[in-house]
Order: structure tokens, then sequence, then C-alpha cells
């Protein structure tokens, strides 16, 4: 009996699993797409396509159909090399192509007559990307902003303020309601739309808080914290989202975590504040009041990389990431 309990579980664990992956599919992921064409304009079927990720190796490869047309969907956010390749034409290579996660890249391709021996290569920031595919108004904050701008209390998504269209908000609870009644809690709106119309995703899956009256949506340092060394990237959408976010009508704000690489990489970090040589406020120096009491500690670590163990080498297939933050 035990032993058939366990088969049961077992299958409603990989099952569970399944089902999940496909709800990560639909989100927290880019598309590649594009068309492929030869010097006169005319699209070519059969083109052998590949996109690698750069980062950790791990390659895709699809074919162009009749209409020259190739997609690649789900691919993780990250920097890409993309290959194509035919008899009778130019290899054709396309170096740095920056992937942002919830975006669509158009990335179209030109080959030339030519030996498949030859190569020509371009790199994605020349080629100029344009976002043709959909309508969205969108602004990704990636790694490199996350870390060099000032964040007090080392919050990345209070960078969300500074995107067009978005406002502090005062959210009230209803009147009569069971809990927090008549009380106010500060949010973040876009466009006019109330805080509570939000959305919020981490790596595919929907964090948002619903709870009306508690920060519903996004409440910066309250109801959404994430470390800023474990954050690859988000993406807020501030108008016209595609169907897959169609939850909400307020902002839709995509975050990704980082992963492991074929490198391993690593963090340590400490951070203090105190009121040492804090002035006092007007209003309590008026008054007589003393200067606020202000003792801040902020600490912890990341590492990532492939798993390597005794007769296994995770290079280009398996990665881990870490993070650990503390707060006292």
């Amino acid at each position: 009996m035990a032993r058939s309990s366990f088969r049961i579980s077992f299958v409603f664990l990989v099952l569970s699993i399944l089902s999940l992956t496909g709800v990560w599919a639909q989100k927290g992921t880019a598309q590649l797409e594009g068309v492929v064409r030869d010097n006169t304009g005319g699209v070519i079927p059969g083109v052998s396509i590949v996109v690698l990720n750069t980062g950790t190796g791990i390659a895709r490869e699809t074919l162009s159909n009749d209409a020259g047309n190739y997609v690649f969907p789900a691919l993780p956010a990250g920097l890409y090399t993309l290959t194509a390749e035919i008899d009778g034409f130019r290899k054709a290579v396309v170096n740095n192509l920056k992937l942002d996660v919830a975006a669509t890249v158009a990335q179209d391709l030109t080959l030339e007559v030519g030996d498949i021996a030859d190569e020509v290569t371009v790199t994605a920031a020349s080629v100029g990307l344009v976002q043709t595919t959909t309508a969205d108004v969108a602004d990704t904050v990636n790694e490199t902003t996350v870390k060099t701008l000032p964040l007090n209390g080392r919050n990345p998504l209070e960078l969300v303020q500074l995107q067009a269209g978005v406002a502090g908000v005062q959210l009230q609870s209803e009147q009569g309601s069971a809990s927090d009644q008549g009380t106010n809690y500060a949010g973040l709106g876009v466009n006019g739309a109330r805080a509570v119309n939000n959305a919020v995703y981490l790596d595919g899956v929907d964090i948002t808080n619903s709870e009306f009256g508690t920060g519903a949506g996004i409440n910066i340092g309250t109801d959404i914290t994430q470390s800023v060394d474990a954050i690859e990237e988000f993406r807020v959408i501030s108008l016209n989202p595609t169907a897959e976010f169609g939850k909400n009508s307020g902002m839709q704000i995509e975050i990704v975590t980082k992963s492991g690489t074929n490198d391993f990489h690593g963090s340590l970090y400490a951070f203090h504040r105190n009121d040492v040589v804090n002035a006092n406020r007007f209003f309590n120096n008026m008054l007589g009041l003393e200067r606020p009491k202000l003792l801040r500690n902020q600490f912890g670590g990341s590492i990532g990389g492939p798993v390597r163990v005794p007769g296994y080498d995770g290079r280009n297939k398996t990665f881990f990431f870490f993070s650990w933050e503390g707060f006292r």
C-alpha cells in the first residue's frame, strides 16, 4: 500500500513539474524571429539557422520555411550568436545579439551568393534591432543599471519609478472591509491606473500580491524585494501588453533572476548605515525632538556556474545559481 502511494505521489510530482514548465514557457523568456533573403530580396527556404547562448553554450536549431521565415520562441534572456547557412551561399553570422526578457526581436538575414566556407559577420548593435511585431511600450532595466544606480535599501524595483508614465499613488481600502479599513497604502501606478492593477512575474511565475489593501500589484520595499546580486534584468511594460499579459491592466513587470554560466562567478557584500553624520529634520529641531535613530546592515553573497561532479561535466548543459541576503 505504501509503495503504491509512493508511485502515485511520484507521478503527480512529475505531472506538476511538466505543467509548470508550460507556464514558464509563456513568460520570462524572449522570442527571436526574422526572414532570410538573398541579395535580390527573394526569400530562401530550408536555411539552417542556429542560435547560440554565449553564456551557457546552449544552442537551438531550426530551418527557414517556404516563406523564408524562422522563429525561436521561449529563449532565455541574454546574449546570443545567430548563424545561417545553406549550400550556394556564404554563411551569415550575427554576433552580440541581445534578447531582453518578454521582448520579441526581429532579426532579418541576407545571404550572399558564394562558397559556404566563406563567412559574413556582423554585430547586432550595428544592425539596429527594431521591434516590429508587437505594439507594447516597454523598457528594460539591465544588470549594469541595477548595480550602478543608487538604491535606498538595495531594492532594484525602485527603478520602476524611472519608467515613463509611472507615478506614486495611494491605495484606499474599501469601507466595510474585514481588515485594514480606511487605511492608505503607497504604491506605483502607470498612466493613471491604480497600483492594484499591476502584475509582477518572477522567471515567468506570477508573484503579484492580489490581496486588496496590502500594496496589491507592487508596493516598493514591502511586497516585492529581490537581491541586487540575484537579478539579471527586468522589463516594465507600461502600455499595450501582448495577450499573455491579459490578467491585469496596469504595469506588467517581468523579472529574470540570474542563472549559472560556463564560468564560475560569485560575490560577497556587506553594507552598513547609521545616523552618525545625519542631520536632524527641520521640524524635529523646531519641536525639540531628537534626531531619528538609524542602524541598518545588509549582507550576503551569490555564486553560480556549471554543475561539475565526478563523472559529469555540466558545461553547456547544466548550471546552478545561489543567492542569499540578510538584513538586520
